[in-house]
């Protein structure tokens, strides 16, 4: 391409295309008339002061019901504009911008940016598409379960449970393609690597339990690891799973980091590998404590290193809420389970599959 600043232009587009939305939407609206604002530079000017607000009465952590909106409408009339709107036509004005402007009418907003390396126009989701969508939708519907799980404390209303089935339940029946959602999401992926740096805060307040119990710590987790290995060799085996399903699902037990290392020497597919992952954690987080209670386990550092070394950074999520202890030991055994897998992994792949 002769121009290199026209590559990934439908990127650029789509920050033009929201508010070319805006000013689409306002432009073929006859309610304006009735509230006095007839020109579309009063429109505008409307619409982002009333957006302004709503951005400070956020940041400030303020509420910011459809009556505050409509005080500070009626405030920025009586004024500055004298349109001789009551309170009451301020109100339905903030709703009118709210509802149907802004939002659309709840319909999917979609603005066509052309690409020039492929010589088409590219449709684009202006909500979907933003990185705010997947990481605020991510977050919310996490709070949510949070909440949920501290009135019912039941094993299914585990926050990441929660979280995993309403946003691809969200996505299905909105059917907006995974792609848009990670563009945010991918946000609080790359958070991984720093928090599982971070539990070695915990790991460095518990040291001396660490030393005391060293043998026992590290023999454990070999062993368990060993069994581990071995266990999904044979249902992989027993399963008939092809060579890269197979290859792909040994780092199950492993922080998606290390997991996805051992799965790419391996020569898995590493997509597979994430998915293992995270369904491993999800479920050490949900039957994790249950099991425990079952087995009578009460020791803090043996519920640590369960949870841990099975679940990986989010069984270490849950030791955490157990306690301090249970949450040094889990975090150690992140990384005590990734070394046994990669010498173990291998060789047991070797040994019982012939790969």
């Amino acid at each position: 391409m002769q121009y290199e600043f026209l590559k990934q232009f439908p990127k650029r587009m789509k920050h033009v295309g929201m508010y070319a939305l805006v000013l689409q939407n306002s432009s073929q609206k006859q309610t304006w008339k009735q509230y006095g604002f007839l020109k579309t530079d009063e429109q505008i000017n409307i619409i982002f002061a009333l957006m302004l607000y709503i951005m400070e009465q956020s940041l400030k952590e303020e509420k910011c019901t459809m009556d505050d909106m409509g005080a500070y409408l009626d405030y920025l009339n009586m004024t500055y504009f004298n349109t001789g709107m009551s309170f009451d036509d301020c109100r339905k004005l903030g709703d009118f911008i709210i509802n149907v402007i802004l939002s659309n009418e709840g319909k999917a907003m979609y603005f066509d940016g052309y690409d020039f390396e492929q010589r088409a126009y590219k449709i684009m989701n202006i909500i979907t598409t933003d990185p705010l969508f997947g990481f605020v939708l991510t977050v919310l519907v996490f709070m949510i379960g949070v909440r949920i799980n501290e009135n019912f404390r039941k094993p299914w209303t585990n926050p990441l449970l929660f979280a995993t089935v309403v946003i691809i339940l969200i996505l299905s029946l909105a059917h907006i393609p995974y792609k848009n959602y990670y563009i945010g999401g991918s946000i609080i992926n790359d958070l991984i690597g720093p928090s599982t740096v971070a539990l070695g805060i915990p790991l460095y307040k518990t040291f001396h339990l660490m030393k005391h119990h060293a043998r026992s710590i590290v023999s454990s987790i070999a062993i368990a690891a060993l069994v581990n290995c071995i266990f999904t060799a044979l249902c992989a085996k027993f399963f008939s799973l092809s060579k890269l399903a197979s290859l792909s699902i040994f780092p199950k037990s492993v922080t998606t980091a290390m997991a996805m290392g051992i799965s790419d020497k391996m020569h898995g597919v590493e997509q597979i590998t994430v998915v293992v992952v995270v369904a491993t954690g999800i479920l050490t987080s949900v039957l994790g404590g249950p099991l425990l209670k079952l087995f009578r386990i009460t020791d803090p550092v043996a519920q640590g290193i369960a949870l841990g070394g099975t679940g990986h950074a989010v069984g270490t999520g849950t030791a955490i809420e157990l306690g301090k202890t249970q949450g040094a030991m889990a975090a150690l055994s992140i990384g005590v389970t990734g070394i046994m897998y990669v010498i173990f992994a291998p060789i047991i792949a070797k040994i019982i599959l012939g790969y």
